[in-house]
C-alpha cells in the first residue's frame, strides 16, 4: 500500500516505521492508522500531509487520551520489561588498547581475519560492530588506534558471520528488510570495524527507532575516534568545501538517508544486521577521501590537551562540511576563540594576542597578525567611523561574505589564511597533547 497524492509518496519502509505522535505522544505506524480507519472514513488523502508526525486520532481531533504514552501495537511483540530507554544499551568504548594487534598476525588480519586482531577485546567482553563507508577509497587495510580497522571493498567475507535477524523483534526485523540494507550492501562498500561494549539483549529487544539512534551514536563515536582527525589531515578549510570529504560512517552510497550496521556477538555465535534512515544530508562534491595508512603518533594523545584537541577537531570537521562560506568564516573565528581559551570566554582582543604567538615569532610579525585580526573582526574606519571589520559586518549588520569580498580570489586567500592560523594552533596542541592544562600553559608562555 502506497500513498501518492500531489507528489507525496510514502514507501513501504515509512509506512511501517514506528513513530511518536507530536500531539499526544502515542506510538503509531502510518500503515496501522490507515488500516484501522479504512472502514470509518473516506480515504484520508489529506493525512499524507501530517502522517509523518501525527497519529490518525489527533489528525481528526477524535483522540480520547491526549496524554496517552502507553504501548501501542508496535511494541506488542516485546515484553514490557524490555521497553527501556536507549541508555540501557550501556554503550562503552574500550579504554585499554596498547598495540592492540599482534604483528605476527598482521597479514591474516589484512586479508580479513579481524577476529585475530580483536581477540583481547573479545576476551574483555567486547562485541564487534561493522559499518559501511561511502566516499572513502582505500586499496589496503587501514590499521588505526583504539582498535579500529578499515577494510577495502569486498575484503571481508561477511558470509562467514552467521548473520540472522531471527532474534530481533518482528517490527525491527521488518523495518530493516524494508530499508533494503542487506549483506550485499556491505559488500559494495569499504567497511570500518571496531570493538564496543554494550548490552546484547537490548540490541535484540529494542525497537527500530532505538536501533537507528544506536547507529547514529556509533557513527558519531567513530568521528571522535578517528574520522575527525582523518578529515583534518586530508581535507581543509577552503572557500568551496573540500571535495575529499567523506560521508558519515554508516551512510550508504546508493541512498544517503539510509545507514546500516552489523553487530557480531563476542562469542561469534550470532550476528545481526540493522538498516534504516539515520542521515538527512549528503556530500556530493568530488570523489571523497583517499586513505593511506597514517602514523599513529600523529593522533592526539590522552592528556587534558589531547581531549581539548579532540573537541577542536570535531568543531573543525563540522565547520568544513558547512555549505555557507559566510557560516564557515564565523565558525573559524569561533574555533580560534576556543583554541586560545578552551575553558573560558575571553574577548577577541585577548584571543588574537594568544593566536599571534603561535603564528609569528617576532614582535614585528605579531603586530602584523594583530592588525590583520582587527580587520577580520571589528575594525573601525578612522575617517568615516564606520564599522569595516568582517565579523561585525556579518553578525551585526547582516552582511554576506560574497558581498563584502566580491573577488573570489580574495575569498579563497581568506580561507587559506584562516586554515593556516587554525593549523598552527591545532598542530602545536597535538604535539603536546599528552600534557595537562597547567603544563601546557607553561609551554604557551614560552612561545
Amino acid at each position: 500500500m502506497n500513498i501518492n497524492k500531489n507528489g507525496i509518496s510514502i514507501d513501504d519502509y515509512n509506512l511501517n516505521k514506528g513513530r511518536s505522535c507530536r500531539e499526544c505522544g502515542k506510538k503509531y505506524k502510518i500503515i496501522t492508522c490507515l488500516e484501522e480507519y479504512e472502514d470509518r472514513f473516506f480515504k484520508p488523502w489529506d493525512y499524507a500531509y501530517g502522517c509523518a508526525t501525527t497519529c490518525m486520532e489527533c489528525w481528526f481531533g477524535v483522540s480520547d487520551s491526549p496524554n496517552y504514552f502507553g504501548l501501542s501495537d508496535y511494541f506488542q511483540d516485546l515484553d514490557e520489561a524490555t521497553n527501556t530507554s536507549a541508555a540501557e544499551i550501556n554503550l562503552r568504548y574500550p579504554t585499554e588498547h596498547r598495540t592492540w594487534y599482534d604483528n605476527n598476525n598482521i597479514e591474516k588480519i589484512d586479508l580479513g581475519n579481524f577476529r585475530l586482531g580483536y581477540k583481547d577485546y573479545i576476551a574483555d567482553d567486547c562485541h564487534i560492530v561493522i559499518l559501511p563507508l561511502s566516499r572513502v577509497v582505500t586499496e589496503k587495510t587501514i590499521f588505526l588506534p583504539c582498535g579500529v580497522l578499515i577494510y577495502p571493498e569486498s575484503r571481508l567475507k561477511l558470509s562467514d558471520l552467521n548473520i540472522s535477524n531471527n532474534s530481533l523483534s518482528q517490527s525491527s526485523s521488518l523495518q530493516t528488510k524494508l530499508s533494503g540494507i542487506t549483506v550485499n550492501t556491505f559488500n559494495s562498500h569499504p567497511l570500518i570495524v571496531l570493538p564496543l561494549k554494550f548490552n546484547w539483549a537490548y540490541i535484540q529487544n529494542c525497537d527500530h527507532d532505538s536501533h537507528m539512534e544506536i547507529v547514529s551514536t556509533i557513527s558519531e563515536g567513530i568521528d571522535i575516534l578517528c574520522f575527525d582527525f582523518l578529515k583534518y589531515k586530508h581535507c581543509g578549510l577552503s572557500y568551496i568545501p573540500d571535495q575529499s570529504l567523506p560521508s558519515s560512517p554508516g551512510q550508504i552510497s546508493s541512498n544517503s538517508m539510509m545507514s546500516g550496521a552489523i553487530f557480531l556477538k563476542e562469542d561469534s555465535t550470532e550476528s545481526i544486521i540493522i538498516g534504516g534512515e539515520v542521515f538527512t544530508h549528503k556530500i556530493t562534491k568530488g570523489l571523497g577521501l583517499v586513505l593511506q595508512q597514517p602514523e599513529w603518533d600523529c593522533f592526539p594523545q590522552d592528556g587534558e590537551i589531547g581531549r581539548i584537541v579532540i573537541h577542536a577537531l570535531s568543531l573543525y570537521s563540522q565547520m568544513i562540511q558547512t555549505q555557507s562560506s559566510t557560516s564557515r568564516f564565523i565558525q573559524s573565528l569561533s574555533l580560534l576563540e576556543f583554541l586560545a581559551f578552551p575553558t573560558e570566554y575571553k574577548n577577541f582582543k585577548k584571543v588574537k594576542s594568544v593566536i599571534s604567538k603561535y603564528v609569528a615569532s617576532s614582535p614585528k610579525g605579531r603586530k602584523v597578525i594583530l592588525d590583520r585580526f582587527e580587520e577580520l573582526t571589528s575594525k573601525i574606519d578612522q575617517d568615516t567611523k564606520k564599522q569595516i571589520g568582517l565579523r561585525t559586518r556579518i553578525i551585526h549588520i547582516g552582511g554576506r561574505l560574497e558581498r563584502l569580498l566580491p573577488s573570489r580570489i580574495d575569498r579563497e586567500r581568506l580561507f587559506k589564511e584562516l586554515d593556516g592560523y587554525l593549523r598552527c594552533v591545532i598542530d602545536h596542541m597535538i604535539q603536546y597533547s599528552y600534557m595537562s592544562l597547567k603544563e601546557y600553559d607553561e609551554v604557551k608562555e614560552r612561545l
